[in-house]
């Protein structure tokens, strides 16, 4: 009898430490483990990441030199919006080279608004002049280096029986950069 209270009170005393151990050693071992595996998968993750945007980028810089003209030209379709100037100056020419009048006046500066993708310049346009010339010039503003829209376009024609001038006013939007 004796014998096996001594087996009863080792075994709970060896059950107590077993219990112990697994609880205080083993469980925080094995979350540990599980943790920094973890890590290590997003790590690799992330390394992997890492290697492909390093070979994406290289291959971007290698071919930076072909599409680099392209570049500036796609940059030179859009106006600076501090100091609209040369696309003034062009619709100007333009007319001139037409042979009609032309009236420029600011309209709106819009800079980044809600449902627009690009930033833009609106100007008020009234041109003078014969159709013809006033079609002519409209054809190659729209055929221009820059990229503008045309919008709420009047036209007041002259009477019946004159041969006087046309007068087009017109919004015209140029998306700046």
């Amino acid at each position: 009898m004796f014998f096996n209270k001594k087996l009863i009170s080792y075994s709970l005393i060896f059950l107590v430490i077993t219990i112990i151990l697994v609880v205080f050693l083993i469980f925080p071992l094995l979350k540990s483990i599980r943790e920094n595996s973890e890590k290590l998968i997003s790590f690799k993750r992330e390394l992997s990441f890492l290697r492909s945007s390093a070979v994406n980028f290289e291959e971007t810089r290698k071919n930076y030199n072909l599409y680099k003209e392209e570049l500036e030209k796609i940059n030179d379709i859009f106006i600076d919006s501090n100091i609209p100037i040369d696309l003034i100056k062009f619709w100007e020419k333009v007319a001139a080279d037409s042979n009609i009048s032309i009236d420029i006046f600011p309209a709106s500066l819009k800079l980044g608004k809600v449902g627009d993708r690009w930033d833009s310049i609106s100007f008020q346009v009234t041109v003078k002049g014969s159709y013809p010339n006033v079609m002519r010039f409209i054809q190659k503003i729209e055929s221009s280096p820059y990229l503008i829209t045309l919008s709420e376009i009047s036209l007041n024609r002259p009477a019946k029986n004159t041969t006087s001038n046309i007068v087009i006013s017109f919004q015209m939007r140029a998306y700046a950069r």
